[in-house]
């Protein structure tokens, strides 16, 4: 009973390993994450660009600020 047991797990084990590296990237995958890719470049482009306009005008105000203050 257990060598025949012994024998079924090695071989699941062994089928598991063959399969396991013989995922191939089909030609969806390749679009989904180039998909992917240019939406988190563009929501990043767009982010930055809105803080780095933001800290401009911050630094508009605060220096129009201190001049006054002084």
């Amino acid at each position: 009973m257990s060598t025949r047991l012994n024998k079924e797990y090695f071989e699941t084990k062994r089928k598991h390993k063959e399969g396991y590296g013989k995922k191939k990237f089909t030609l969806k995958k390749v679009i989904f994450n180039l998909i992917i890719t240019f939406i988190i470049i563009t929501l990043y482009n767009i982010f930055n660009n809105y803080l780095s306009k933001k800290a401009e005008q911050n630094k508009k105000e605060n220096s129009s600020s201190y001049i006054l203050i002084q």
